[in-house]
């Protein structure tokens, strides 16, 4: 059984609260944190979400490591979490 607690800055543990299979963005929202909880949303590539589809539904607890990327455009950072792989 996964621990809950957050260690890796590169690795997301938590409870899925939505599950966005669209064509475009396809990506995963999920509930971190133990006293103050953040959603967090990483996009997948479609394959690695069809995986997850599978294996996985809303409320379940799931581990992903992810990178971040960055981009400025219109006077202003966005940036997104990709994951990389389910642990």
């Amino acid at each position: 059984m996964y621990s809950t607690k957050q260690v890796y800055y590169n690795q997301l543990k938590g409870v899925i609260s939505e599950i966005n299979n669209s064509c475009d963005f396809p990506s995963l929202v999920i509930v971190v944190g133990h006293d103050n909880k953040r959603n967090v949303n990483i996009c997948f590539k479609k394959e690695l979400l069809n995986e997850v589809i599978k294996d996985y539904k809303i409320g379940d607890f799931i581990a992903i490591k992810f990178f971040v990327t960055s981009r400025f455009k219109h006077d202003r950072w966005y940036t997104m979490c990709n994951a990389l792989s389910l642990l």
